[in-house]
């Protein structure tokens, strides 16, 4: 696939209301080259209105590591006090890593959100998230101002980078992380009494039923 424009779900924009949340761009393909844009972006909103949130970006190669110098943004839209709504997230997956075992990169082109973006983002969260989580091969990433809390208990592989500026609010809930601890940058974690459970593989136990005497 050859990107040298720009392919954008961006939200809509009303000259008397909030901004449009991102749409989502999902993209599956051999290789990727260009210098294009994707985009996903909240549209400002007008006046004192709220921007609207950022979108989804899933791009999954199927025969390459490189995504070429295409940009993906799934920013916040802003207003005119300066409110940012909450950047979406911007999902890329080499062959090499699997359909499901990506890098999630969570930023807001430096802005500060006024509200955070959950993850999981599913509606009805699985039960046992430690096994089962549909992120479970994936990583996570934030970056430029992201602000980021979980809704339920979450499981992945790992947590890459917090940079300076980001937030990343445990809510209660405890973050399952596959990966042995390890730095991951100057950005703030707030528990709220939950917790970051390093190192954290399943364990499967085998049972064996046998026949007693009588049957």
């Amino acid at each position: 696939t050859r990107i040298y424009g720009a392919i954008r779900a961006n939200g809509g924009s009303s000259d008397m209301a909030t901004g449009g949340s991102g749409g989502s761009v999902y993209l599956v393909t051999g290789e990727l080259e260009g210098n294009g844009v994707l985009d996903a972006q909240g549209e400002n909103g007008a006046d004192s209105c709220w921007g609207g949130g950022g979108g989804r970006i899933a791009v999954i190669m199927t025969n390459s590591d490189s995504f070429g110098s295409v940009t993906m943004q799934a920013f916040g839209g802003y207003d005119s006090l300066g409110v940012c709504g909450s950047p979406g997230t911007i999902y890329r997956a080499g062959k090499s890593q699997g359909e499901n075992g990506g890098i999630i990169t969570i930023g807001n082109n430096g802005l500060v959100p006024d509200t955070s973006t959950p993850l999981p983002w599913e509606v009805d969260p699985p039960p046992s998230p430690q096994t089962t989580s549909e992120l479970v091969h994936a990583s996570l990433t934030l970056t430029s101002s992201a602000k980021v809390h979980l809704s339920s208990h979450l499981r992945m592989m790992d947590l890459t980078s917090l940079a300076s500026g980001t937030t990343l609010g445990l809510s209660t809930y405890t973050f399952y992380l596959v990966t042995n601890e390890h730095a991951i940058g100057s950005g703030t974690v707030t528990s709220n009494g939950g917790r970051i459970q390093w190192g954290d593989v399943p364990v499967t136990y085998l049972l064996t039923v046998r026949q007693g005497p009588n049957g």
